[in-house]
């Protein structure tokens, strides 16, 4: 019988920004310059021309860390505030009423996402934006019981995992793994040594994640790292005797740190993949990732339409603002509701936005190349929240500069079906 309830756990920071690690793309060539007035003008109008919201406005909340002294993500926020600017000015909103965006930042602490929770639920907001928040199952479980659907890049606890009003526009780190497994198989690799951050409850899933990778022929050892663990060349040096055809880790930027630095000692002995947070300055500032295989679900600075778009909207609307910081993770939550609202006529509630996301099919996921969304439930079995099982595989430089290698389009279910 498969525990697989108990196995998604309290890993909210990370399994989030699994998804949301800052990182540049390059589809094969370069696309970091910024877009000419001209070309954002007409990347900007859809096709089928403007459409300008207007009427009384329809208000949908946003919960973010930002403020606080140990979480603070302000360009989420600010890419949801430009997302928005773009669907009421070009996309005609949502049922053709501007989207006016409620905001509270959650500071990192539970007190304070407790009371973002209850000012939603007091400003009688149709659904909530979910970004970084430190007490994310929490909150989440707060607003579905007061009947208010949650929008999120990625499930972060297993109350977004698991609510039938939660809606994650990606399959998250457990998506990631199981490409990542995928990818291996089709690399013919039979065996790897897996680094794994041991937060509260992670050893089940990362377990689980073992017995995954052998039903693809792929013999993986696990190695527990406690958080905070700064110095990985012991675990290293044993995973070296083991020889095996891949080394990967998941966790946060200080176990990655730990990681990278104890593999490119050895020698960089392998091929070697990434899922957390790795992509981010105080990783590529010391260590090199060139050569690193990273699973991602967006690519902000590709050369794809999505990613002009994103791009042409933050100059637009959030002008100064870094298109390979996080800024498109806010910004694919605000468009990614906006877009799966297209058709939605009448009054607009709680109730009518939740059945149209469960109704909207084959909707752009914003940021992405070429991948669809619809949150029917059976994206990743057996959670009924995650949108979509697409997953980009990515190449990395040695400034995590990334490369797209291959569209993952169905990733497994690692606990299977």
């Amino acid at each position: 019988m498969r525990h697989w309830r108990r196995l998604v756990m309290p890993l909210a920071v990370l399994l989030a920004l699994a998804a949301c690690s800052s990182q540049s793309m390059n589809g094969g060539t370069s696309a970091t310059t910024p877009a000419t007035a001209k070309a954002d003008a007409a990347l900007l109008t859809p096709t089928g021309g403007k459409h300008t919201a207007s009427g009384t406005p329809v208000t949908v909340g946003i919960i973010n860390d930002e403020g606080g002294t140990a979480s603070s993500w302000p360009e989420i926020r600010i890419g949801a505030q430009a997302a928005d600017a773009y669907g009421n000015q070009y996309l005609g909103g949502i049922a053709g009423r501007p989207v006016q965006l409620d905001v509270c930042e959650s500071k990192g602490t539970p007190a304070s996402s407790a009371e973002c929770a209850n000012q939603m639920i007091a400003d009688h907001v149709v659904a909530v934006l979910h970004g970084i928040d430190s007490d994310s199952g929490a909150t989440a479980q707060t607003l579905m019981n007061a009947g208010i659907p949650v929008i999120s890049t990625a499930p972060a606890s297993s109350q977004e995992e698991l609510g039938t009003l939660s809606f994650s526009l990606t399959g998250g780190a457990t998506a990631f793994i199981a490409a990542m497994g995928q990818w291996m198989a089709q690399q013919h690799y039979k065996s790897s040594v897996f680094f794994a951050e041991n937060a509260p409850g992670g050893a089940a899933l990362w377990t689980s994640a073992v017995g995954f990778l052998q039903t693809l022929g792929i013999a993986t050892k696990l190695v527990l790292v406690e958080p905070g663990t700064a110095d990985l060349t012991p675990q290293m040096d044993a995973a070296l005797q083991q020889h095996p055809d891949f080394y990967w880790m998941s966790g946060d930027s200080g176990i990655c740190l730990s990681f990278l630095r104890a593999y490119r000692a050895a020698g960089s002995p392998g091929h070697f993949g990434l899922i957390g947070q790795c992509s981010v300055p105080q990783v590529i500032s010391a260590v090199s990732l060139a050569g690193a295989i990273e699973p991602t679900y967006a690519l902000p600075l590709g050369s794809g339409y999505e990613s002009r778009l994103y791009r042409a909207v933050l100059a637009a609307y959030a002008p100064g603002t870094d298109p390979g910081g996080t800024a498109y993770v806010g910004y694919t939550m605000a468009l990614g509701l906006i877009r799966a609202m297209h058709g939605l006529t009448g009054v607009v509630t709680t109730k009518t936005v939740t059945a149209q996301l469960r109704a909207a099919r084959n909707v752009p996921l914003p940021a992405a190349p070429d991948v669809t969304f619809a949150c029917n439930g059976k994206q990743v079995p057996p959670f009924p929240a995650p949108c979509s099982d697409t997953v980009l595989m990515t190449q990395l430089d040695a400034q995590g500069n990334a490369t797209l290698l291959e569209t993952i389009a169905h990733a497994a279910s690692i606990f299977g079906s």
